[in-house]
């Protein structure tokens, strides 16, 4: 009698097991009975009216209420459409950063050096784009470029045939080249700060590359400067957002 109370226990023990599992494993309630889910920002909101919309801040991890999320004094649109990080303070590099006054007839030269190594050839630079991952409304450095000039080297005496206007002719050995690039402000003013990526390629007189250095011509308009308090950063000009 003993036994088979015992057995009786166990099977009691066993049905109350079973129940306590299924119960654990109830089906997990379905995401359309729980109510309606938020689907996320409009495709056209941009909330810290940087040109960069909330859904594509999401995607590269900005913050959608501050237009320059690393606080470099660039925004994160320019950022986007032109290769940097947001989340970098020296990117973009400084060094490489060259501004032109927006104002009517505004113009900057500056300098740029390149070392070679000469066997008599002929060099001279040539501008060129730097294709932005966001194409706008194609202005790009070009547009603002009136030409280089060859203005000296180091050692002078390496370049054997002289200057002719932006050619430096019969370089030998390691010399370095200085150009000077002019810029004339001749697009419409749009009274926000807009950047140009470009590259300036040094090549031999029978085309072979050498080599290219990195700038950005960024025009700014007057009284507002890069960092500064006040100052605006250009969106797209073809859409509220992108």
């Amino acid at each position: 009698m003993r036994r088979s109370s015992a057995v009786l226990f166990l099977l009691a023990c066993a049905l109350v097991v079973v129940a306590a599992c299924q119960r654990t494993h109830a089906p997990p309630i379905l995401l359309d009975d729980a109510g309606p889910r938020d689907s996320g920002p409009a495709p056209d909101t941009d909330s810290d009216g940087d040109g960069l919309c909330d859904v594509n801040e999401y995607q590269r991890r900005t913050d959608p209420f501050n237009p320059d999320s690393d606080g470099d004094g660039f925004s994160d649109y320019v950022e986007a459409q032109n290769g940097t990080s947001s989340s970098d303070l020296t990117s973009p590099e400084r060094s490489i950063v060259i501004t032109m006054s927006e104002a009517p007839l505004a113009t900057l030269d500056t300098p740029i050096s390149f070392a070679v190594r000469g066997i008599g050839e002929d060099f001279s630079g040539e501008l060129t784009r730097l294709t932005p991952n966001i194409v706008d409304d194609g202005i790009v450095a070009q547009s603002f470029y009136a030409g280089s000039s060859a203005i000296g080297a180091t050692p002078m005496e390496n370049v054997r045939g002289g200057i002719d206007g932006a050619r430096y002719l019969g370089v030998i050995g390691r010399t370095l080249l200085v150009f000077t690039l002019h810029f004339e402000q001749r697009q419409a003013a749009r009274g926000c700060m807009r950047a140009f990526p470009f590259l300036y390629d040094v090549k031999t007189s029978t085309g072979a590359l050498r080599g290219s250095v990195t700038r950005w011509l960024v025009v700014v308009p007057p009284g507002m400067q890069i960092g500064a308090p006040g100052s605006r950063w250009c969106g797209p000009a073809t859409a509220t957002c992108l």
